[in-house]
């Protein structure tokens, strides 16, 4: 939902002989910025549930997590529509 067209947009303003540089680094930063998220949810979810056992404890702490994610899901949204619809001059 967000890395296509946000990837036509920074790329759009790299040189051609340049591209494959720019696309590798930008692949890595969605990487980095995955496992982030990934552990921003992770450690929410644990934070939540302590020391505490058992089912109830664990789907409090989930319902938790849940309400990061989607945060996390709404904020991309939003940046989303603030994207040119365009990359490139003649794009359609």
């Amino acid at each position: 939902m967000i890395f296509m067209p946000m990837f036509d947009v920074i790329l759009a303003g790299v040189e051609p002989h340049q591209l494959g540089s720019a696309s590798g680094l930008l692949e890595s930063i969605q990487q980095l910025a995955m496992s982030v998220g990934i552990a921003v949810v992770g450690t929410v979810l644990f934070g939540v549930v302590g020391g505490a056992r058992g089912a109830g404890a664990f789907v409090h702490a989930t319902d938790h997590a849940l309400l990061v994610c989607v945060g996390l899901l709404v904020a991309g949204a939003a940046t989303v529509t603030l994207l040119p619809r365009h990359a490139r001059d003649g794009a359609h």
